[in-house]
């Protein structure tokens, strides 16, 4: 009996050995399986993270575009003086660089969401939906862009035109002035008369030849025929040597036996001669 209680009881401590062995394998197995369940999960976490991470980056940018948009279409509308135009250029710079910004954070996204499976998989409408904004923002840039183009061509044409017209001007005014200061020494010219007096001894010292109309200018008193109607001279009288019509003129004697010529008529009077020539004795 007891040789057959002995190898009862060594069977069930084999027995038992193998459950404990079993139990323990399993157990192994089991934890495993929970690591590699957690590792997966934490992955997929952190692969969602950062994949909503970078929407969020495409989100703020496509924001950050539509108040500058805003901006730009206010400021565009105005005159467009050199600051404007340089505020215009850089606002322009900063949202194409956004756009760029979020063409490549999409392009990031969608080679991440090739490699995601099940719930992340949903996310392709959400990147649909930032890809179209993006473009549809793109275009309106690039419209916007060239209806700025546009108008820069129509600033450079009116500038041109400009200075086209300040150079014409300029020209007209040239023109202008030289023609003024024509007429004024033709109406200088044309006003302009000389007289000479002195006795037959004077006459011939200074060599005034009445037959051949040369007169030497030097000795001869230049006046403006508008401003002198009276010539007053030293003697009690005067005989006009030069060709005057009779009446556009009278010689007057004062009290103190001084002759002068009064011009009645000065146009007449100097319509046959600008050189008054007077002998006086």
């Amino acid at each position: 009996m007891k040789k057959i209680a002995l190898l009862v009881m060594a069977a069930c401590a084999m027995c038992s050995c193998n459950w404990i062995a079993e139990k323990s394998e399993l157990y192994q197995n089991t934890l495993s399986q929970r690591d590699s369940l957690q590792t997966l999960f934490n992955d997929k976490d952190a692969e969602a993270k950062d994949l909503l991470s970078i929407i969020n980056d495409v989100e703020e940018n496509i924001a950050k575009i539509k108040d500058a948009q805003g901006v730009l279409t206010t400021e565009s509308s105005e005159n467009m003086s050199e600051d404007v135009r340089a505020r215009v250029n850089n606002e322009m710079a900063y949202i194409q660089e956004l756009i760029q910004q979020n063409n490549e954070k999409i392009e990031e996204l969608e080679k991440k969401l090739s490699n995601t499976q099940g719930q992340l998989g949903g996310l392709r409408a959400t990147i649909n939906r930032l890809k179209a904004s993006n473009e549809e923002q793109a275009a309106q840039i690039a419209a916007l862009q060239a209806d700025l183009e546009q108008k820069n061509i129509q600033i450079k044409s009116l500038d041109s035109t400009v200075v086209a017209l300040k150079d014409t001007a300029s020209l007209l005014l040239a023109q202008k002035t030289d023609a003024e200061t024509v007429v004024s020494n033709q109406d200088k010219e044309l006003h302009t008369a000389y007289y000479y007096y002195g006795n037959n001894k004077q006459l011939k010292a200074d060599n005034i030849l009445i037959k051949s109309n040369e007169y030497n200018k030097s000795k001869f008193t230049q006046i403006d025929i508008r401003e002198v109607s009276t010539i007053n001279f030293d003697s009690k009288s005067a005989i006009l040597l030069s060709r005057h019509p009779l009446g556009s003129y009278k010689i007057n004697i004062d009290s103190n036996k001084k002759a002068s010529l009064v011009i009645t008529n000065a146009d007449e009077f100097w319509s046959m001669s600008k050189y008054l020539i007077v002998r006086i004795k």
